[in-house]
């Protein structure tokens, strides 16, 4: 499966900030023998936002968790920042 999405997050802040994922998702039996999606991603945030605006220089790498049984996702990402000036 390789799962897109778009949208907006509103920070607790009133700042809008997009995102966009892209990747793979790979669905495995968990130990206890219930399925799950693992999900490895790519993730891009944009904003004008002042305090936000440094997001649209980065990439972050994303690994997350969909369970199909109650339909929730679960992520973390990653900050990959570049070493070139």
């Amino acid at each position: 499966m390789l799962p897109s999405a778009r949208g907006v997050i509103t920070t607790d802040d009133g700042a809008e900030v997009l995102f966009d994922l892209t990747g793979r998702t790979v669905f495995v039996d968990q130990p206890s023998g219930e399925p799950a999606g693992r999900q490895l991603l790519l993730t891009l945030f944009e904003s004008e936002h002042e305090m936000y605006i440094w997001l649209n220089n980065t990439v972050c790498v994303t690994e997350g968790e969909i369970d199909p049984e109650r339909l929730s996702m679960q992520m973390e990402a990653w900050l990959c920042r570049t070493d070139l000036v």
